[in-house]
Protein backbone atom coordinates (compact mmCIF):
# COMPACT_ATOMS: atom_id res chain seq x y z
CA UNK A 1 0.00 0.00 0.00
CA UNK A 2 1.38 3.50 -0.61
CA UNK A 3 2.00 5.49 2.20
CA UNK A 4 0.12 8.84 2.37
CA UNK A 5 0.22 11.93 3.98
CA UNK A 6 -2.63 14.08 3.42
CA UNK A 7 -6.41 13.91 2.23
CA UNK A 8 -7.91 16.76 0.84
CA UNK A 9 -11.16 15.85 -0.10
CA UNK A 10 -14.07 13.36 0.07
CA UNK A 11 -16.08 12.72 -2.76
CA UNK A 12 -19.06 10.19 -2.70
CA UNK A 13 -16.79 7.60 -0.63
CA UNK A 14 -13.70 8.67 -2.61
CA UNK A 15 -10.22 9.75 -1.11
CA UNK A 16 -8.07 12.23 -3.29
CA UNK A 17 -4.86 12.41 -1.66
CA UNK A 18 -2.28 15.21 -2.64
CA UNK A 19 -4.64 15.48 -6.06
CA UNK A 20 -4.10 11.43 -6.53
CA UNK A 21 -6.61 8.57 -6.33
CA UNK A 22 -5.23 6.21 -3.93
CA UNK A 23 -4.66 2.29 -5.18
CA UNK A 24 -7.79 1.23 -3.94
CA UNK A 25 -9.95 4.63 -4.56
CA UNK A 26 -13.22 4.22 -2.40
CA UNK A 27 -13.02 4.05 1.40
CA UNK A 28 -16.61 2.40 1.13
CA UNK A 29 -15.13 -0.50 -0.80
CA UNK A 30 -14.93 -2.33 2.26
CA UNK A 31 -18.48 -2.37 2.53
CA UNK A 32 -18.92 -3.48 -1.14
CA UNK A 33 -19.91 -7.42 -2.10
CA UNK A 34 -18.70 -6.69 -6.07
CA UNK A 35 -15.51 -5.72 -7.52
CA UNK A 36 -16.36 -3.80 -10.65
CA UNK A 37 -20.16 -2.38 -9.27
CA UNK A 38 -21.24 -0.70 -5.92
CA UNK A 39 -23.43 -3.46 -4.41
CA UNK A 40 -23.53 -2.53 -0.85
CA UNK A 41 -23.43 -5.23 1.58
CA UNK A 42 -26.39 -5.88 4.00
CA UNK A 43 -24.45 -4.87 6.98
CA UNK A 44 -24.13 -1.14 5.88
CA UNK A 45 -27.14 0.02 7.44
CA UNK A 46 -25.77 -1.23 11.07
CA UNK A 47 -22.36 0.34 9.84
CA UNK A 48 -24.56 3.61 9.44
CA UNK A 49 -26.52 3.35 12.42
CA UNK A 50 -23.32 3.33 14.53
CA UNK A 51 -22.10 6.44 13.06
CA UNK A 52 -24.87 8.30 13.78
CA UNK A 53 -25.25 6.99 17.51
CA UNK A 54 -22.05 8.14 18.10
CA UNK A 55 -21.75 11.18 16.09
CA UNK A 56 -25.76 12.49 16.16
CA UNK A 57 -27.12 10.83 18.89
CA UNK A 58 -23.63 11.42 20.89
CA UNK A 59 -23.94 7.82 22.49
CA UNK A 60 -21.42 6.67 24.70
CA UNK A 61 -19.01 4.04 23.73
CA UNK A 62 -20.94 1.68 26.08
CA UNK A 63 -24.64 2.20 24.73
CA UNK A 64 -23.34 2.35 21.09
CA UNK A 65 -25.08 -0.91 20.20
CA UNK A 66 -28.34 0.09 21.91
CA UNK A 67 -28.80 3.14 20.67
CA UNK A 68 -27.54 1.88 16.85
CA UNK A 69 -30.29 -1.20 17.67
CA UNK A 70 -32.89 1.91 18.67
CA UNK A 71 -31.98 3.43 15.65
CA UNK A 72 -32.17 0.62 12.88
CA UNK A 73 -35.67 0.16 14.40
CA UNK A 74 -36.74 3.55 14.18
CA UNK A 75 -35.96 3.59 10.31
CA UNK A 76 -37.48 0.05 10.30
CA UNK A 77 -41.20 1.75 12.17
CA UNK A 78 -41.04 4.41 9.27
CA UNK A 79 -41.31 1.34 6.25
CA UNK A 80 -44.37 -0.26 7.49
CA UNK A 81 -47.71 -0.02 5.96
CA UNK A 82 -50.76 -1.93 6.99
CA UNK A 83 -50.28 -4.75 5.47
CA UNK A 84 -46.14 -4.97 5.94
CA UNK A 85 -44.31 -4.71 8.75
CA UNK A 86 -40.28 -5.21 8.26
CA UNK A 87 -38.44 -6.11 11.72
CA UNK A 88 -34.80 -6.02 12.39
CA UNK A 89 -33.93 -8.06 15.65
CA UNK A 90 -30.96 -8.93 17.81
CA UNK A 91 -30.35 -12.07 15.41
CA UNK A 92 -29.87 -9.66 12.06
CA UNK A 93 -27.62 -6.87 14.53
CA UNK A 94 -25.53 -10.23 15.91
CA UNK A 95 -24.66 -11.22 12.27
CA UNK A 96 -24.16 -7.93 10.70
CA UNK A 97 -22.11 -6.68 13.79
CA UNK A 98 -19.50 -9.91 13.23
CA UNK A 99 -19.54 -9.12 9.22
CA UNK A 100 -18.44 -5.35 10.34
CA UNK A 101 -15.91 -6.69 12.62
CA UNK A 102 -14.63 -9.18 9.80
CA UNK A 103 -13.75 -6.55 7.22
CA UNK A 104 -12.17 -4.66 9.80
CA UNK A 105 -15.11 -1.69 9.57
CA UNK A 106 -15.17 -1.77 13.60
CA UNK A 107 -12.27 -2.41 16.43
CA UNK A 108 -14.32 -3.27 19.40
CA UNK A 109 -16.62 -0.72 19.60
CA UNK A 110 -14.54 1.90 17.32
CA UNK A 111 -14.61 2.69 14.00
CA UNK A 112 -11.01 1.44 12.63
CA UNK A 113 -11.33 4.85 9.82
CA UNK A 114 -12.54 8.08 10.68
CA UNK A 115 -12.90 8.54 7.40
CA UNK A 116 -15.02 5.83 6.78
CA UNK A 117 -17.01 6.99 9.41
CA UNK A 118 -17.40 10.77 8.09
CA UNK A 119 -18.51 8.85 5.34
CA UNK A 120 -21.36 6.86 6.66
CA UNK A 121 -22.98 9.60 8.75
CA UNK A 122 -24.13 11.34 5.75
CA UNK A 123 -24.88 8.22 3.83
CA UNK A 124 -28.94 8.45 4.46
CA UNK A 125 -29.21 12.03 3.21
CA UNK A 126 -27.36 10.98 0.10
CA UNK A 127 -29.98 8.44 -1.49
CA UNK A 128 -33.19 8.34 -3.37
CA UNK A 129 -36.03 7.27 -0.30
CA UNK A 130 -36.23 4.08 -2.61
CA UNK A 131 -32.29 3.17 -2.81
CA UNK A 132 -32.40 3.68 1.27
CA UNK A 133 -35.58 1.93 1.53
CA UNK A 134 -34.36 -1.58 -1.21
CA UNK A 135 -31.20 -1.41 1.46
CA UNK A 136 -32.97 -1.96 4.71
CA UNK A 137 -35.45 -4.33 2.62
CA UNK A 138 -32.18 -6.52 1.74
CA UNK A 139 -30.83 -6.37 5.00
CA UNK A 140 -34.34 -6.96 7.17
CA UNK A 141 -34.81 -10.19 5.15
CA UNK A 142 -33.37 -13.70 5.62
CA UNK A 143 -30.44 -14.59 3.24
CA UNK A 144 -30.93 -18.21 1.55
CA UNK A 145 -27.98 -19.85 -0.47
CA UNK A 146 -29.36 -22.42 -3.12
CA UNK A 147 -27.19 -25.51 -3.87
CA UNK A 148 -24.85 -25.25 -6.24
CA UNK A 149 -25.66 -28.53 -7.82
CA UNK A 150 -29.67 -28.72 -8.18
CA UNK A 151 -31.83 -30.86 -10.18
CA UNK A 152 -34.24 -29.08 -12.14
CA UNK A 153 -37.46 -29.82 -11.01
CA UNK A 154 -40.13 -31.37 -13.12
CA UNK A 155 -42.96 -28.47 -12.50
CA UNK A 156 -40.51 -25.76 -13.22
CA UNK A 157 -42.69 -22.67 -14.07
CA UNK A 158 -41.01 -20.44 -16.72
CA UNK A 159 -41.79 -16.60 -17.07
CA UNK A 160 -40.21 -15.38 -14.00
CA UNK A 161 -40.09 -18.27 -11.21
CA UNK A 162 -37.90 -21.01 -11.68
CA UNK A 163 -38.35 -24.58 -9.38
CA UNK A 164 -35.13 -26.89 -8.60
CA UNK A 165 -35.41 -29.83 -6.87
CA UNK A 166 -32.50 -31.27 -4.44
CA UNK A 167 -32.33 -33.55 -1.73
CA UNK A 168 -30.87 -32.86 2.00
CA UNK A 169 -30.51 -35.63 3.77
CA UNK A 170 -33.13 -38.02 4.43
CA UNK A 171 -35.59 -34.62 2.76
CA UNK A 172 -36.43 -33.87 -1.00
CA UNK A 173 -36.51 -30.30 -1.48
CA UNK A 174 -37.95 -27.54 -4.03
CA UNK A 175 -36.15 -24.39 -4.19
CA UNK A 176 -38.55 -21.96 -5.95
CA UNK A 177 -36.54 -18.79 -7.22
CA UNK A 178 -38.73 -15.79 -8.54
CA UNK A 179 -37.37 -12.37 -9.94
CA UNK A 180 -38.18 -9.11 -8.08
CA UNK A 181 -38.31 -6.24 -10.65
CA UNK A 182 -38.85 -3.32 -8.62
CA UNK A 183 -40.26 -1.50 -5.18
CA UNK A 184 -43.66 -3.34 -5.54
CA UNK A 185 -43.01 -6.80 -6.44
CA UNK A 186 -40.59 -6.15 -3.06
CA UNK A 187 -43.34 -5.12 -1.30
CA UNK A 188 -45.57 -8.57 -2.77
CA UNK A 189 -42.36 -10.23 -1.36
CA UNK A 190 -42.47 -9.04 1.87
CA UNK A 191 -46.50 -9.34 2.29
CA UNK A 192 -45.75 -13.12 1.08
CA UNK A 193 -42.75 -13.84 3.32
CA UNK A 194 -44.87 -12.47 6.60
CA UNK A 195 -47.70 -14.67 5.95
CA UNK A 196 -45.77 -17.72 5.24
CA UNK A 197 -43.94 -17.42 8.33
CA UNK A 198 -46.85 -16.83 10.26
CA UNK A 199 -48.52 -19.41 8.63
CA UNK A 200 -45.23 -22.22 8.98
CA UNK A 201 -45.76 -21.16 12.67
CA UNK A 202 -49.15 -21.98 12.78
CA UNK A 203 -48.89 -25.22 11.25
CA UNK A 204 -46.24 -26.29 13.89
CA UNK A 205 -49.10 -26.48 16.16
CA UNK A 206 -51.01 -28.77 14.11
CA UNK A 207 -54.53 -28.84 13.48
CA UNK A 208 -57.16 -30.44 11.35
CA UNK A 209 -56.71 -29.65 7.71
CA UNK A 210 -52.62 -28.40 8.28
CA UNK A 211 -51.44 -31.87 6.72
CA UNK A 212 -52.98 -31.14 3.40
CA UNK A 213 -50.87 -28.03 2.79
CA UNK A 214 -47.52 -27.12 1.69
CA UNK A 215 -44.50 -27.63 4.00
CA UNK A 216 -42.78 -23.94 4.07
CA UNK A 217 -38.49 -24.95 5.07
CA UNK A 218 -37.34 -21.09 4.47
CA UNK A 219 -38.05 -17.85 3.01
CA UNK A 220 -36.03 -14.95 2.35
CA UNK A 221 -33.67 -13.56 -0.41
CA UNK A 222 -30.99 -14.96 -2.22
CA UNK A 223 -27.71 -14.90 -0.56
CA UNK A 224 -25.55 -14.33 -4.12
CA UNK A 225 -28.64 -11.74 -5.52
CA UNK A 226 -30.76 -9.43 -3.90
CA UNK A 227 -33.25 -9.35 -6.32
CA UNK A 228 -34.05 -12.77 -6.58
CA UNK A 229 -36.82 -14.42 -3.67
CA UNK A 230 -36.36 -18.25 -3.00
CA UNK A 231 -38.85 -20.14 -1.11
CA UNK A 232 -37.56 -23.67 0.29
CA UNK A 233 -40.59 -26.38 1.03
CA UNK A 234 -40.88 -29.86 0.94
CA UNK A 235 -40.89 -31.73 -2.43
CA UNK A 236 -44.09 -33.27 -3.11
CA UNK A 237 -43.84 -36.68 -5.75
CA UNK A 238 -47.10 -36.30 -7.50
CA UNK A 239 -49.33 -34.62 -10.58
CA UNK A 240 -51.25 -31.46 -10.06
CA UNK A 241 -55.24 -32.07 -9.89
CA UNK A 242 -55.20 -30.20 -13.45
CA UNK A 243 -53.56 -33.51 -15.25
CA UNK A 244 -56.75 -35.80 -13.99
CA UNK A 245 -60.11 -33.59 -14.72
CA UNK A 246 -62.79 -35.83 -15.69
CA UNK A 247 -61.16 -39.25 -14.87
CA UNK A 248 -61.52 -39.19 -10.97
CA UNK A 249 -64.69 -41.66 -9.58
CA UNK A 250 -67.41 -39.81 -7.90
CA UNK A 251 -66.12 -41.17 -4.33
CA UNK A 252 -62.90 -40.25 -4.74
CA UNK A 253 -64.21 -36.46 -5.44
CA UNK A 254 -66.65 -36.57 -2.20
CA UNK A 255 -63.21 -37.91 -0.26
CA UNK A 256 -61.12 -35.10 -1.83
CA UNK A 257 -63.69 -32.18 -1.38
CA UNK A 258 -63.44 -33.16 2.28
CA UNK A 259 -60.27 -32.90 2.60
CA UNK A 260 -59.47 -29.19 0.80
CA UNK A 261 -62.30 -28.23 2.69
CA UNK A 262 -60.75 -28.70 6.00
CA UNK A 263 -56.89 -27.26 4.38
CA UNK A 264 -58.82 -24.05 3.60
CA UNK A 265 -60.55 -23.53 7.20
CA UNK A 266 -57.23 -23.78 8.56
CA UNK A 267 -55.95 -21.35 6.76
CA UNK A 268 -58.79 -19.11 7.44
CA UNK A 269 -59.34 -20.11 10.97
CA UNK A 270 -54.98 -18.45 10.78
CA UNK A 271 -56.60 -15.58 9.28
CA UNK A 272 -55.46 -16.51 5.77
CA UNK A 273 -56.87 -16.86 2.08
CA UNK A 274 -55.06 -18.49 -0.40
CA UNK A 275 -56.81 -16.64 -3.29
CA UNK A 276 -55.99 -18.80 -5.67
CA UNK A 277 -57.77 -22.38 -5.72
CA UNK A 278 -57.73 -24.09 -9.00
CA UNK A 279 -56.45 -27.15 -10.00
CA UNK A 280 -53.22 -26.53 -10.98
CA UNK A 281 -52.87 -25.50 -7.18
CA UNK A 282 -53.36 -28.92 -5.80
CA UNK A 283 -51.18 -31.50 -5.89
CA UNK A 284 -52.05 -35.30 -5.23
CA UNK A 285 -49.22 -37.19 -4.04
CA UNK A 286 -48.01 -40.43 -5.77
CA UNK A 287 -48.13 -43.03 -3.00
CA UNK A 288 -51.18 -42.04 -1.16
CA UNK A 289 -53.05 -39.82 -3.56
CA UNK A 290 -53.29 -37.27 -0.63
CA UNK A 291 -54.67 -33.75 -1.60
CA UNK A 292 -51.68 -30.86 -0.76
CA UNK A 293 -52.50 -27.30 -1.57
CA UNK A 294 -49.25 -25.26 -3.01
CA UNK A 295 -48.50 -21.82 -4.23
CA UNK A 296 -49.33 -19.22 -1.58
CA UNK A 297 -47.56 -15.87 -3.99
CA UNK A 298 -51.62 -14.46 -4.19
CA UNK A 299 -52.41 -15.25 -0.21
CA UNK A 300 -53.30 -12.28 1.87
CA UNK A 301 -54.33 -12.19 5.73
CA UNK A 302 -57.97 -11.55 5.94
CA UNK A 303 -57.97 -8.03 7.75
CA UNK A 304 -55.98 -6.50 4.95
CA UNK A 305 -57.18 -4.75 1.72
CA UNK A 306 -56.60 -5.42 -1.65
CA UNK A 307 -57.34 -4.35 -5.17
CA UNK A 308 -56.14 -7.30 -7.27
CA UNK A 309 -58.49 -8.80 -9.67
CA UNK A 310 -58.63 -12.18 -10.82
CA UNK A 311 -60.34 -13.33 -13.85
CA UNK A 312 -59.98 -17.13 -13.66
CA UNK A 313 -62.41 -19.18 -14.29
CA UNK A 314 -62.46 -20.64 -10.72
CA UNK A 315 -62.57 -16.91 -9.25
CA UNK A 316 -65.56 -15.71 -7.62
CA UNK A 317 -67.74 -13.20 -9.56
CA UNK A 318 -66.89 -10.70 -6.51
CA UNK A 319 -62.96 -10.90 -7.63
CA UNK A 320 -63.43 -10.87 -11.49
CA UNK A 321 -64.69 -6.91 -11.42
CA UNK A 322 -63.15 -3.64 -11.11
CA UNK A 323 -63.39 -3.31 -7.44
CA UNK A 324 -63.04 -7.13 -5.84
CA UNK A 325 -64.10 -7.99 -2.52
CA UNK A 326 -62.27 -10.86 -1.12
CA UNK A 327 -63.64 -13.06 1.93
CA UNK A 328 -63.86 -16.53 2.89
CA UNK A 329 -66.26 -17.07 0.27
CA UNK A 330 -64.21 -16.27 -2.46
CA UNK A 331 -62.12 -19.68 -1.40
CA UNK A 332 -65.04 -21.44 -1.07
CA UNK A 333 -66.66 -20.30 -4.65
CA UNK A 334 -63.04 -21.31 -5.80
CA UNK A 335 -63.11 -24.89 -3.91
CA UNK A 336 -66.45 -25.52 -5.33
CA UNK A 337 -65.37 -24.69 -8.84
CA UNK A 338 -62.12 -26.48 -8.58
Amino acid sequence: MVPVQRITTIDHGQEWVSGIVAKNPFIRDILNDELSVWKPNSALPLAVALAQAKSVRRAPESDLFDVALQILKEWYAGLATESVTLEYGQKQFNEHLATLRERSVLQDRRFRSVLLESWLIGYERTKSPEEWSSLLFSAAIKRIRIPDSLQKGSEDQGGQAKVFRTVSGDRSLAYRVTLLEGAESRKRFAETSELLEILRERMKEGGEGSQYLFRLDEIGLSALNDNEAVQVYRWIDGFDLGQKLGQIPSSFVVDLGIKLAKAINFLHTSNILHRDIRPNNIILKEESAEPVVIDFGFARRMNQDSHTSLASEYSAPEVRCDRPTWTRGADIYSLGAT
